[in-house]
């Protein structure tokens, strides 16, 4: 027997109308409430990205200023550096009374010398050619460093000191100490004998020599210690008590004499 259902049409029809939007409201709520849900994530993931990069960009900007700062320190330093290099050009590094002295106290007693010759030569070097890069690049240096582009470079230019020394020897055994221990000085170096000729001085046969050598101004002479010598003088040469006799000999006085260099 068939089912019958004896509720009137319209009844159900609105029953499953209201069914309907039931389920389709919950279903709107349920989308909606997800959206926003997402939405909140979202917003949340997009403000803490947001705080991230402005920490970041914090540190660059930060990072950035040390950057300038230690660059405007390094040109600073260059510049600092360059004005002590031209003030120490305007000094002998080392001075012609150590050169001399060294050379002397170096020579033997039987080796004289006859001239002394020091000259100092501007080293020319080829300037290198800087590409458009490396031109930006300092430029760019120069305005971090707040450099006034005005502002005359100091250009130092490096300088060779060479001397040249002629003398005479009685033998070739004196020549050779003597250039043996010139070229152990440190003050010296590319020390070479440019001639030794026999030759005859007074009636004596001599050995007359050339020697040149370039001075090494990059030695410490902080640590450089000259070299010494016992002249074995008798009196002191500076003393007024000295005299001379016509024939330039010298004459030692009678008696005791005080000499005024010594200490009480």
């Amino acid at each position: 027997m068939p089912h019958q259902d004896f509720l009137p049409q319209e009844y159900i029809d609105k029953r499953v109308q209201r069914r309907t939007n039931f389920i389709s409201l919950t279903l709107f709520v349920i989308v909606m409430g997800s959206v926003i849900a997402a939405y909140m994530v979202t917003d949340q993931q997009r403000v803490a990205k947001k705080y991230e990069m402005r920490q970041v960009g914090a540190q660059f900007n930060r990072a950035a200023e040390q950057i300038d700062e230690l660059e405007s320190l390094k040109q600073r330093k260059a510049q600092m550096l360059a004005k002590a290099e031209v003030t120490g050009m305007l000094t002998e590094r080392p001075n012609r009374t150590l050169l001399l002295s060294e050379l002397i106290n170096r020579m033997p007693a039987t080796l004289s010398l006859l001239s002394f010759e020091m000259k100092t030569s501007i080293v020319r070097r080829a300037a290198v050619e800087q590409t458009a890069m490396q031109r930006g690049r300092n430029e760019a240096r120069r305005r971090r460093a707040g450099g006034d582009d005005d502002e005359p470079q100091s250009q130092v230019q490096p300088t060779e000191v060479s001397i040249e020394i002629v003398g005479v020897a009685p033998t070739n055994a004196e020549l050779s100490q003597f250039l043996s221990a010139i070229q152990r000085c440190p003050l010296y170096k590319d020390v070479n004998m440019v001639s030794s000729v026999q030759t005859n001085v007074e009636g004596q046969a001599m050995y007359r020599f050339r020697l040149v050598m370039n001075v090494d101004q990059e030695v410490d002479l902080g640590t450089y210690e000259p070299i010494k010598v016992q002249r074995g003088l008798r009196q002191n040469p500076m003393s007024p008590n000295l005299e001379f006799d016509g024939d330039g000999i010298l004459v030692t006085p009678e008696g005791p004499q005080r000499d005024p260099m010594e200490q009480d």
